[in-house]
């Protein structure tokens, strides 16, 4: 087991089975008997999903023409921490169901590679909508924040809650 594939059943777990990030992480770390170096690896992937799962999903859904949500959950946690659409697609081999997933998940990813310098804007018409998507907070806490701050202010608290410590 590699680090992506670690990181990847950990996500899995998280969503499955409602648990808290770091004790699945940490499970699937001493089951993997990871290196110091791809365990932080792993680490970095499951909790950069995690922080930014709004987002990707965001970017995901435009460039599937299946919804996420009928997706079978391994293949979307294989998809936002793939450096190399080869990983992932020899991930989603090994852990889904669907035969037909690896070439939906090579597609996504190489739409997606081709796309980097165009990719999706996120529509800015609803502040809260916007700044709830490009930080991936909940919307109904960017609204109680832009009460309290007024919107500048609360896309740098976001901005700052996002980065690392």
């Amino acid at each position: 087991m590699d680090a992506r594939e670690a990181a990847m059943l950990a996500l899995n777990a998280c969503q499955r089975q409602g648990g808290w990030s770091d004790g699945a992480l940490k499970k699937q770390l001493s089951a993997a008997e990871l290196s110091g170096r791809d365990a932080a690896l792993a680490t970095q992937l499951c909790f950069g999903v995690l922080q930014n799962q709004m987002l990707l999903d965001f970017y995901l859904d435009k460039f599937s023409n299946i919804p996420l949500k009928r997706m079978e959950g391994k293949v979307v946690q294989t998809l936002p921490h793939s450096a190399a659409v080869n990983s992932a697609v020899a991930l989603v081999k090994a852990h889904c169901k669907n035969p037909r997933a690896a070439g939906m998940v090579n597609g996504i990813l190489r739409s997606m590679e081709r796309s980097l310098q165009n990719m999706p804007v996120i529509p800015q018409g609803d502040p809260v909508a916007y700044l709830s998507t490009l930080y991936s907070h909940p919307e109904w806490l960017v609204k109680e924040f832009i009460l309290s701050l007024g919107e500048e202010e609360t896309a740098q608290l976001l901005a700052a809650d996002n980065s690392q410590p």
